[in-house]
């Protein structure tokens, strides 16, 4: 797979910042993944119908003769960041932009860098990882706007 991102005319060089090249590596896989034969790869329709290219997840790929769906996200990160507590996965549950619509399997496909070098990017090695064994840590957030906050019908005291 890096063999094709890494050639020098792959358009993902053109790419000043390390946080653009996740998009080339989704069309690549996207591509890719549509190539190979009895699977199906799109980029995921949320749950108001539309497709999303933001957010989680990135790609829906579906075994066609099983139906079964992965769920893939590519995620690009520096090479000897493994150990950092850096936060590089997120997903914020929303009704109307919720892509998880399937009972799927999760893969994050993780791509080391060690930089731009003389003009090309180093993409040095990938993992895939199934998210089917880790926990994960729940924020829960309380917010309201002015609006709804200082409504009349919540106010107790008054100006003096």
């Amino acid at each position: 797979m890096l063999i094709e991102l890494v050639k020098p005319e792959n358009p993902i060089h053109a790419v000043d910042r390390v946080n653009k090249i996740s998009r080339h590596i989704e069309d690549f896989l996207l591509c890719r993944l549509n190539a190979a034969e009895a699977y199906e790869c799109s980029i995921p329709a949320n749950a108001a119908g539309l497709t999303q290219r933001s957010g989680y997840q990135d790609l829906r790929l579906v075994h066609t003769a099983s139906e079964r769906v992965f769920y893939i996200d590519p995620k690009v990160y520096k090479l000897g960041s493994e150990t950092s507590s850096f936060r590089s996965f997120y997903f914020e549950p929303k009704f109307e932009t919720n892509k998880i619509l399937d009972n799927a399997s999760h893969l994050i496909v993780g791509i080391a860098h060690s930089g731009k070098l003389d003009g090309r990017w180093h993409l040095d090695t990938w993992k895939v990882i199934d998210l089917i064994n880790f926990r994960v840590r729940l924020k829960a957030v309380f917010q309201l706007s002015n609006r709804e906050l200082y409504r009349d019908d919540t106010v107790l005291g008054g100006s003096q």
